[in-house]
């Protein structure tokens, strides 16, 4: 089977309707928000990506629209799914601006 039909793709995209910097999680979740740049990339390097739930964290100045990308595989057999995993683990992504 072709590994690349073998999936499911999703796309959240994330307007930053405010005055601020704002930080968000794979454009789906507000983490904070800023007065300047600085501060807000502060805050971000602040968060261990790897250990949150986040696959990815953007900072989005006022205006600006973010657009996250991941992929995730169909299991094979339905039974290889387990009910307690994080049904939104990110397994690749991109920010489009």
């Amino acid at each position: 089977m072709d590994t690349n039909t073998n999936k499911l793709s999703f796309t959240f995209q994330c307007t930053n309707n405010s005055d601020r910097y704002v930080l968000v999680g794979n454009c789906r979740e507000f983490i904070s928000e800023h007065e300047t740049l600085e501060e807000a990339q502060k805050a971000a390097n602040k968060i261990d990506v790897e250990k949150s739930r986040w696959g990815a964290i953007f900072i989005l100045s006022p205006g600006e629209v973010g657009t996250f990308k991941s992929q995730r595989p169909i299991p094979d057999e339905p039974e290889a799914i387990d009910p307690n995993a994080n049904a939104w683990d990110i397994l690749m992504g991109d920010l489009e601006k």
